[in-house]
């Protein structure tokens, strides 16, 4: 069996996510705080962690489905909640992401 090397380390899909929303809540603060010159640069960045986000969302839900569909577990209306949120959360993309987050539509490209 392989082992994780960070298993047991407290470093989960979850803590992830949420290390990822922290430094989106910054990038926008960032962003909304940056002169002309370095505007563009830091909505760049602002957009590639709302990315991140995304996708480490969708890996959480991911993981969370995958545990609770092991053998000899009965969660059958768990997994298909977690199933509806992955097809909301694909639908939305970005563009949710950013909406949830409260950010300017004057940063929207």
């Amino acid at each position: 069996m392989a082992q994780w090397q960070g298993q047991y380390s407290g470093f989960t899909h979850e803590t992830k996510v949420q290390d990822l929303e922290d430094s989106l809540r910054r990038a926008i603060k960032s962003a909304s705080e940056a002169g002309p010159v370095d505007r563009d640069r830091k909505l760049k960045a602002m957009w590639h962690v709302a990315e991140r986000v995304l996708s480490s969302r969708l890996k959480a839900l991911r993981a969370r489905e995958s545990a609770l569909t092991e053998p000899g577990r009965e969660s059958e209306k768990t997994v298909v909640k977690l199933e509806e949120r992955k097809i909301r959360l694909e639908q939305t993309g970005v563009i949710g992401i950013l909406m949830e987050f409260d950010v300017p539509l004057e940063f929207w490209k």
